[in-house]
């Protein structure tokens, strides 16, 4: 846990860089791809494991929600794409006096 700033709960604590703090974003791509043995071999990853974790068993399993939450949902959205690009040129007609 961070530092604390004096007279602060310990509730809130003021994160510092290098007491082990790991951002959500990170967490969020984690769960989404996985990590060590468990990386998802259908994502690209910009960097490989690097060399003093490359034996390491484990790590979280990909879940690939966002994916998964596209594929049972592209169709509705495409399907979309076409009426909502009318109803704004339409809107931008009236607006300006066409």
């Amino acid at each position: 846990m961070g530092r604390l700033k004096k007279g602060k709960s310990r509730r809130t604590p003021v994160r510092f860089k290098g007491d082990d703090y790991i951002p959500e974003i990170d967490r969020a791509r984690w769960v989404e791809y996985g990590t060590l043995v468990n990386r998802d071999p259908m994502h690209t990853f910009r960097t490989r494991r690097g060399r003093k974790s490359a034996r390491w068993k484990g790590g979280i399993k990909p879940v690939r929600a966002t994916e998964r939450a596209w594929q049972a949902t592209a169709s509705t959205v495409i399907g979309g794409i076409p009426r909502e690009v009318t109803r704004q040129a339409d809107s931008y007609d009236r607006r300006n006096g066409r």
